[in-house]
């Protein structure tokens, strides 16, 4: 081992071959230790491009074989084209470095035009026979049968009445005959503009899916990218072995494909997008995660808000719910006292507008589980039938 030997690690940020459209790039790379004296003092040199090369005189305590991540300056002003990060670093503990292989790293990204976002509401229904729908983009990986993807399939029955429905997307888990688990398949909208939104803007959709047997494991996640795709956010996830279950209809189908036969094998779910309002250029992606189980079914995506709340809308009455206790510990109870069971939804945000929870309630006293948030206050949002409520909450 080499008693001096600074070296970076990787870069984080920009990631080698990804694309953006955000032209304004903070980076942060990983500095490591590879020799056996404790690293205090080093100098991080870096550039975009041809640019003048900055450095960074970087101190702290760095044990033998640790690392630790360092964020350097913006650049700002990055015109739509192929670019260049370089870093390299120099004189640790103000000595010569005996072990320069490591030293330098550089990653290579494109900066793009980003699309002009449409103006919202935004639905889509797959009622057109051309799909995917125009501007949409089919997105696979971790392909393990090609003939797999979302596809369109018209049915006369199952599909959700309000909006009137006669054809939806569907993505296959069952049927290839290779073990397809892990493939991931997803559909991406065309780019939204969320400027001049208001906090209520949330995207809704409806789903259908029943699980193949008890030990696998079809899932689907929501994303949302602000630059382009070249990064994503997840917003909501459900799993059939997970909680909350992406499973709308209840026990499992055995060696039958599902196909959903009435209105009520159907889920409205909704995930709030108040923290990227003001936005010009959004994508959302509905990503399936096959587990080799059974046919998952994607309908009627409604990204809308209310353009003269200044919040959530309260329209249930206040007594119709109650929650409690108020602070809790680890699970608070949800009474509906008014309120109909059937299809009511809870959300719930922290602080910053992040959803950390989303699931249908399964008894009008329910016991919820909030043992895994950290402490702090959190907005609970009641949805039933077309009507919500929001209170909030402490947990200690």
């Amino acid at each position: 081992s080499y008693s001096l030997d600074a070296g970076i690690a990787s870069i984080l940020k920009p990631v080698n071959s990804s694309t953006t459209c955000v032209n304004t790039v903070t980076p942060s790379v990983v500095l490591t230790n590879g020799g056996s004296t404790t690293l205090t003092t080093a100098k991080i040199l870096y550039k975009m491009d041809a640019a003048a090369t900055q450095t960074l005189n970087w101190t702290g305590s760095l044990a033998a074989g640790a690392n630790a991540t360092v964020t350097l300056n913006a650049f700002a002003g990055l015109t739509a084209s192929a670019h260049t990060f370089s870093v390299w670093v120099t004189a640790p503990n103000g000595g010569t470095d005996q072990g320069s292989a490591n030293n330098s790293q550089s990653s290579t990204f494109n900066v793009i035009a980003g699309s002009t976002g449409s103006a919202l509401p935004f639905f889509e229904g797959f009622e057109t026979a051309t799909f995917p729908p125009a501007n949409w983009l089919v997105i696979n990986s971790n392909t393990l049968d090609p003939a797999i993807v979302w596809a369109r399939v018209s049915n006369g029955t199952g599909i959700p009445v309000t909006p009137v429905s006669t054809a939806c997307a569907s993505l296959d888990n069952y049927s290839s005959t290779t073990n397809i688990a892990g493939q991931i398949n997803a559909l991406r909208t065309p780019a939204l503009s969320f400027v001049g939104a208001t906090s209520s803007l949330n995207v809704r959709f409806d789903v259908s899916h029943k699980q193949y047997d008890a030990t696998t494991s079809d899932s689907m996640n929501v994303y949302i990218s602000t630059d382009c795709g070249g990064s994503w956010t997840k917003l909501y996830g459900k799993g059939d072995n997970t909680m909350p279950t992406l499973a709308t209809v209840t026990g499992t189908t055995g060696p039958v494909a599902y196909t959903p036969t009435a209105n009520n094998q159907w889920r409205r779910d909704s995930v709030s997008l108040a923290a990227y309002v003001g936005q010009a250029s959004v994508y959302l992606k509905f990503e399936s995660v096959s587990g080799w189980g059974n046919f998952l079914y994607l309908d009627n995506i409604n990204v809308k808000y209310n353009p003269t709340a200044t919040g959530i809308s309260e329209q249930l009455n206040p007594t119709d719910v109650l929650v409690y206790p108020n602070p809790a510990n680890d699970v608070i109870n949800i009474d509906l006292k008014s309120v109909s069971l059937e299809n009511t939804t809870i959300e719930m945000y922290d602080a910053i507008g992040k959803l950390v929870m989303n699931q249908k309630l399964s008894s009008v006293n329910s016991v919820v589980s909030i043992a895994d948030l950290s402490k702090g206050i959190y907005t609970i949002r009641i949805i039933a039938n077309g009507q919500q409520l929001v209170k909030r909450i402490i947990k200690d």
